[in-house]
């Protein structure tokens, strides 16, 4: 394929050739062609021009569908590379993740995630996307901005043992969420992108991801009553979720008016209350010896979001009516997430 230099040039010849010829043949068509061959050489002329314009368009359509192929290639080659780098491919898998959440009396919190994570192949994965919901009292803008303060900071990021440097700028707050009715709060909405492209990851092999953040002020009714949110982004085939306090004066319990839903699951988009799902979890959350309510369960339901509500309480108060009855967890002996 020419390139468009040498085609520009073409075109601009063949003009100027038969530009030349039309205007010498109307200024000495006389003295230079008898009579009688003058419509022979309108006609050539005419077909000379037709040609032309024929050779010309040609090369234009040469050039369009070459610059056309070109631009095809180079966005296929994007959108392949792009699909590599953000595809999550279906086999991907948490065997195992634990949550664990401590609570202070003020509402402030830590919370450490666990996950191990199967499926991961550095060559077409090169994050994970979880979801991270934080209540607000109030808020003074509906979509997070440049004077957004966000409630969640994230403190560390460890992947397969590597500790990741830039682990404070991996989450992003997409949005505020306003409840249509009741009495919850502005909630907070965004997505913490772990990276998973490391070196260090074997390809297909179980994967380890350690994360702590602050929630600050996100549970200012725990004295009340509250709820800890959990998201079931990738399938799960087991999950621990514990809740403490940090204040040794107070423990974790179940609220006296959540009792028959201590957990609500509801259908991750749509938000809708699962209520046989609900009735099935909620058997699964007790509350241990130690104060402490957990959350146990196998195969969680995959895109479901899960509302497991707690209060905290001072023992030897009135009010016990949202304790559960102590029972040791089958995890107990292996729960300690900490480093």
């Amino acid at each position: 394929m020419p390139s468009k230099p040498v085609i520009r040039l073409l075109v601009t010849n063949i003009l100027t050739l038969i530009l030349t010829l039309l205007f010498s043949l109307m200024g000495f068509q006389d003295k230079v062609l008898p009579p009688q061959y003058h419509r022979l050489a309108y006609s050539i002329l005419i077909l000379s021009a037709i040609a032309a314009a024929v050779l010309i368009a040609t090369l234009y359509l040469m050039e369009a569908i070459h610059d056309y192929k070109t631009e095809h290639r180079q966005l296929k080659s994007v959108l392949e590379a792009d699909k590599s780098r953000h595809a999550i491919p279906r086999y991907i898998r948490v065997t195992e993740r634990r949550d664990k959440l401590v609570v202070d009396e003020l509402g402030n919190a830590t919370l450490e995630w666990l996950f191990v994570v199967t499926g991961l192949d550095k060559s077409n994965t090169r994050s994970l996307e979880l979801q991270i919901y934080s209540e607000h009292k109030q808020v003074d803008s509906k979509l997070p901005g440049d004077n957004f303060k966000s409630n969640i900071e994230i403190v560390e990021m460890k992947v397969a043992g590597q500790k990741i440097e830039t682990a404070s700028e991996a989450y992003t707050p997409l949005e505020i969420r306003y409840p249509i009715a009741g009495e919850h709060h502005p909630m907070e909405f965004g997505i913490l992108r772990v990276p998973t492209d490391l070196s260090n990851i074997e390809a297909l092999a179980p994967t380890e991801i350690r994360m702590t953040m602050r929630l600050k002020d996100t549970f200012f009714r725990a004295q009340k009553m509250d709820f800890f949110v959990v998201e079931i982004p990738q399938l799960t085939n087991k999950i621990s979720v514990t809740l403490e306090s940090k204040n040794q004066d107070y423990i974790v319990i179940v609220p006296p008016d959540a009792w028959d839903e201590k957990i609500k699951a509801q259908m991750g988009h749509s938000g809708t209350l699962d209520t046989a799902e609900t009735l099935s979890q909620s058997d699964k959350v007790f509350q241990s010896s130690d104060g402490k309510l957990i959350w146990e369960s196998e195969y969680p339901k995959l895109g479901y979001r899960y509302l497991l509500s707690f209060r905290l309480h001072r023992p030897g108060l009135a009010d016990t009516g949202g304790l559960a009855k102590p029972r040791t967890p089958s995890s107990e002996k292996n729960r300690n997430i900490n480093r």
